[in-house]
């Protein structure tokens, strides 16, 4: 228990602040001290997470109900840099009479997110969905008593009350199948055919898809994503910002964990299906209906649809199984794609704020003319539109590559249709991106406001153009840290010397990967990747 209470110490700090923000702004009005405390918190988790890292045990990856792992560690790095820059765009609250509720509820957010990823029990999986869920709630609300924030924030709170009810009931059936929520001892007992009963082809798809169902509210994937255009619009861009990252990530991250590794391989083409579908679908929908948009929020809720649906690829393509010596597999392409997601998206919510500062960003029009006014804001929000497209020596580049390339790479037919669906998306949606790069540099309608150059909003533009150039040009500076995450969800299979003849008709196939953190060790897979369920 004291490992795990230590494993864990980060969160724990994060929420310890959080409650005495909630319980100081009852009796002191320190408003600007509340962004001060909350920032220095993420600082001081920050040099925790470092120690564990270090520290990190190799020869046990999971303790109490937490696991220690690459790809635990690898997902708190990226939560705690996401909350760095939610924190500095919420620099315009720090004189609210709710600064010390508003900074609480995002530090639990960002705890929340990081215990998703070490989660290793169905149990604390829910409870740290509902810590990034709850106090989204409260911040929607906080503070605004207009009718578009009430409703943004009253079809925020049922509709993920009904995902969350539909990923319980999931649970409940993954539970009565296999007899355990631990995800390492159910991953095990769906590894021996010989232990599989009669119900779990009936129970186990089923099961299968409410977890997804719920997961697909988190990823605003369709046919769960009608909340996220009214939502977007009736929020501030702070809370926008963070509604296109902080769920969207716990979904994708909770999928890998609990789809891919424990419920992989005995669900694993029932999985491949279902998120076929829903891939192809929401990339889709989104970009075409982000076509007709004008409101800023808008098109960016619809933006952030089409890309759950590139990142979907992603996941589909892990549960299928990379080849040997594929250069990425499903589960880097879904790490190295939200990395990029992160630096890009949150980075133009950044730049909105910015502007906002002097003036409100409603419309698409609003960016007239700021290439002339404002150069560098301009600069900073092509580059970001430029990643979003998913050009040459951006980040966004290499997340588009890795999930058609993984797609692909699967060769199942059903996901190199996907991929080449994907690719046609991905030119729909350079449209609209560059439809504001137009307005910003041929249009002459922005009116001058200035900038403060000194803000954390500033800070918050400069990390995600950082990001997004390193990661652009220097890829292997985000790939090989994410592939370190990746093997311990999806390890990677390195390309056999060579094969008997009779080798190559067993069912299995044995290699050695040189190269993976555990060099040695014999990986063993299925050719199919997949138990047959629906089968003698």
């Amino acid at each position: 228990m004291v490992a795990t209470l230590t494993e864990i110490s980060p969160e724990i700090l994060l929420v310890l602040v959080a409650t005495l923000l909630y319980v100081a702004a009852t009796w002191v009005q320190a408003r600007t001290a509340s962004f001060w405390l909350a920032l220095a918190s993420l600082m001081v988790a920050a040099g925790l997470t470092a120690g564990l890292t270090v520290a990190a045990q190799t020869d046990e990856t999971w303790r109490f109900g937490i696991f220690d792992d690459a790809f635990a560690h690898v997902l708190r790095w990226l939560t705690l840099f996401s909350g760095l820059l939610i924190v500095c765009l919420g620099w315009e609250r720090r004189h609210s009479p709710m600064a010390g509720e508003y900074y609480g509820s995002l530090l639990i957010v960002v705890a929340g997110l990081s215990l998703v990823a070490s989660s290793s029990n169905l149990v604390l999986l829910f409870v740290s969905l509902e810590l990034i869920s709850v106090p989204t709630y409260l911040l929607l609300y906080l503070g605004r008593r207009d009718a578009r924030a009430r409703e943004a924030a009253a079809k925020y709170f049922y509709l993920s009350i009904l995902a969350s009810a539909l990923f319980l009931f999931g649970a409940a059936l993954i539970y009565g199948v296999t007899g355990t929520t631990n995800l390492n001892e159910m991953r095990a007992f769906l590894q021996q055919p010989e232990r599989l009963q009669d119900h779990v082809p009936v129970f186990g798809p089923l099961g299968l898809l409410l977890l997804l169902a719920g997961l697909a509210y988190k990823m605003a994937a369709v046919p769960f994503h009608f909340y996220a255009p009214d939502v977007y619009e009736g929020t501030t861009n702070v809370i926008a910002a963070l509604l296109s990252w902080f769920p969207k990530a716990a979904g994708f991250v909770a999928g890998l964990r609990l789809i891919v590794w424990a419920l992989e391989p005995a669900l694993a083409d029932d999985a491949a299906w279902i998120i076929w579908v829903f891939a192809v679908v929401t990339m889709t929908l989104g970009n075409t209906l982000a076509l007709l948009q004008t409101n800023v929020r808008r098109l960016l809720a619809y933006s952030s649809i089409a890309h759950s649906g590139y990142i979907l690829l992603g996941l589909g393509a892990a549960c299928v199984g990379a080849p040997p010596g594929a250069i990425f597999t499903g589960t880097e392409s879904v790490l190295v794609y939200l990395t990029a997601y992160l630096a890009m998206t949150v980075g133009l919510f950044a730049v909105i704020v910015w502007l906002s500062e002097g003036a409100r960003i409603e419309s698409i029009d609003d960016f007239a003319g700021l290439g002339r006014r404002h150069p560098f804001a301009a600069a900073c929000a092509a580059l970001f539109l430029f990643s979003l497209t998913g050009l040459p020596f951006t980040m966004g580049f290499w997340g588009k590559l890795a999930v058609f390339y993984s797609a692909i790479a699967t060769q199942d037919n059903r996901y190199i249709v996907a991929a080449v669906i994907g690719v046609i998306n991905a030119a729909i949606g350079a449209y609209y991106y560059m439809r504001i790069v137009a307005l910003m540099y041929l249009r002459e309608s922005y009116t001058d406001r200035r900038l403060q150059y000194t803000s954390p909003v500033f800070v918050a533009v400069l990390l995600c153009c950082l990001a997004t150039l390193v990661g652009g040009v220097w890829p292997g500076s985000v790939v090989g840290w994410q592939r370190t995450a990746a093997d311990g969800i999806e390890p990677r299979m390195a390309a056999p010397v060579a094969q008997s003849d009779s080798s190559r008709a067993r069912p299995l196939e044995t290699v050695r990967d040189e190269g993976s953190p555990s060099a040695g060790a014999h990986l063993v897979r299925h050719t199919n990747r997949a138990v047959p369920l629906h089968g003698n």
